[in-house]
């Protein structure tokens, strides 16, 4: 147990406050439980603390039924990410061949010049300096994969969100660039940093950005998907909007939207925003979807201020 609960817990009792919380414990047994813990002190006429009476509750089963809850969560939220690479691989191995392709071609040159007489170094350095550029950008291409796809504990860290916008929507362009799609933005300059998990508000917000670019598929004229954040709720919370020019969503299917296994995709399975949801919700905010009045959908998520690690 962290000594500090214990330092609060007697600040609380000496100055005649009751206290609560969860505490560690170990039985004579040597076993370690949690328990729920309420102390109360007991005064005197005089005002004087004579006495402590404390109620006890045994919550070990509750802890490891949340833990195995909690786990199975992100097992959903980890499947739902390698889906969503699934789906954009294609989009993903042709963003990834053009850097590799042209590796092959200025290595070619680059050999070339290098083996004219006298060698053309010139050339060959510039060539090298390019060849560089594209095995970073391949590199980078990689990374975001990796990084969005693979397996972690759940950690909270203070965290840019207009970075991350700008961040989830490079990957998420490489699969929308075949859409034609317009990538606007209105993002609140010099924004709080709020305390999320990263890897999964990666995740809510590629999934919003993808439906926004599926519901814009098929359609003429421009193709705009905007993403806006601003502070909200008396400066106490960050609100992101992302808003396509679909087809929009009648309210009777708004409201469905984040029941899980519905969709109104003909192979979707329609767990993405009930995910999506439980993330938001798990990290005290709230998302929600509605039409626009010109058409097109907006879906909003709310996230508290903070820098606390859960």
């Amino acid at each position: 147990m962290d000594p500090q609960v214990y330092v609060e817990m007697w600040n609380a009792l000496t100055q005649g406050r009751q206290w609560s919380g969860e505490l560690h414990n170990r039985k004579k047994s040597g076993e370690y439980f949690w328990e729920a813990v309420r102390i109360f002190p007991l005064l005197s006429d005089t005002g004087k603390i004579t006495h402590f009476m404390a109620l006890r509750e045994d919550i070990t089963l509750k802890k490891e039924v949340a833990a195995r809850e909690a786990l199975r969560q992100e097992e959903m939220r980890h499947h739902a990410r390698l889906a969503a690479m699934g789906e954009m691989a294609a989009a993903l191995a042709h963003e990834l061949n053009q850097p590799l392709a042209a590796i092959a071609n200025f290595s070619d040159v680059a050999l070339h010049a290098l083996s004219t007489e006298p060698a053309n170094l010139g050339q060959a350095g510039e060539l090298a300096r390019l060849i560089k550029s594209q095995a970073l950008r391949a590199g980078e291409i990689v990374w975001r994969i990796r990084e969005f796809s693979k397996k972690q504990a759940p950690r909270r860290e203070a965290t840019d969100l207009n970075l991350l916008i700008r961040d989830v929507v490079r990957l998420a362009d490489i699969a929308a660039r075949h859409s034609e799609i317009v990538f606007d933005f209105d993002l609140a300059p010099e924004l709080p940093e709020v305390a999320v998990d990263r890897v999964q508000i990666e995740q809510v917000l590629l999934n919003l950005i993808r439906n926004g670019v599926e519901a814009m598929e098929g359609m003429t004229g421009e193709r705009r998907l905007s993403l806006t954040s601003r502070l909200a709720e008396g400066e106490t919370a960050v609100q992101i909007a992302v808003s396509d020019r679909g087809c929009g969503l009648p309210n009777r299917i708004a409201v469905d939207l984040f029941t899980p296994f519905f969709s109104t995709k003909s192979q979707g399975l329609g767990m993405g925003l009930a995910i999506s949801r439980g993330i938001v919700e798990a990290h005290g905010g709230k998302l929600w979807a509605g039409p626009n009045e010109g058409g097109g959908t907006t879906f909003q998520l709310i996230l508290p201020l903070g820098t606390s690690n859960d």
